[in-house]
This record gives C-alpha cells, sequence and structure tokens, in this order.
C-alpha cells in the first residue's frame, strides 16, 4: 500500500548480522512507519559469477563472497573432468580473488557449492 507522509522527521537504520531495521521517526518521537529486511542463503542451485581480468602477466578470478561457501574447480573441457582449485583466495571486503599464472594453459572455471 502506498502512503504518503508530510512534515518532518528521521530514517533510523539499525543493522544487526544479516538482519537490517529501518525506523520512520516523527519529530515528536512517534514512530509513523517501520520495516526489516533479512538477508538469506543464497537459492537453491544459484551461484556467484566469476569475473576473470588481465593483471600485468595474471590473470585475477573475482566472485563475491556468500553465505553458502563455494568451491573453486577448473577444468580443460566443457565436460570434464573438473578438479577443485587449490590455491586459497586471498578476500578482500566482500569479494574472493585468486591469481592465475595464463602459462598453465587454459582453464574453464565454475564454483560448486560446498
Amino acid at each position: 500500500m502506498r502512503v504518503a507522509l508530510t512534515g518532518l522527521g528521521s530514517m533510523v537504520i539499525d543493522v544487526d548480522g544479516d538482519r537490517l531495521q529501518a525506523r520512520f521517526i516523527r519529530e515528536n518521537g512517534q514512530v509513523d512507519d517501520r520495516f526489516a529486511i533479512v538477508k538469506s542463503a543464497n537459492p537453491t542451485g544459484a551461484r556467484p559469477r566469476i569475473t576473470i581480468s588481465e593483471e600485468g602477466s595474471a590473470a585475477r578470478l573475482r566472485w563475491p563472497t556468500s553465505r553458502v561457501r563455494f568451491n573453486l574447480e577448473a577444468a580443460t573441457s566443457p565436460v570434464g573432468p573438473w578438479g577443485k582449485v587449490t590455491d586459497e583466495p586471498v578476500t578482500v571486503g566482500r569479494w574472493h580473488h585468486l591469481l592465475r599464472d595464463p602459462n598453465e594453459g587454459n582453464r574453464l572455471f565454475r564454483l560448486r557449492e560446498n
């Protein structure tokens, strides 16, 4: 339902873990509106997207962190065999980063739920 409110007030936002709670408070202290957003895990089968970029003489693989743990796998063919990449990615903020040597040959990469 759409509501238009006029007058002064403030939006107070509280974040606790994976829950955001927002309240619209009027100048007299009355709470006129409130809502909460709870971040949930990835839907079944959804995987983060991997981006690959050139960085000097290396290839940088980058994918977002998520509540569900994913393993990075590599193969030389789309039909496999796929094997777990054993190098540990570096996590910076909400992103995983992994540098690969392009001299190891062509590889396909995918994320698989742990």
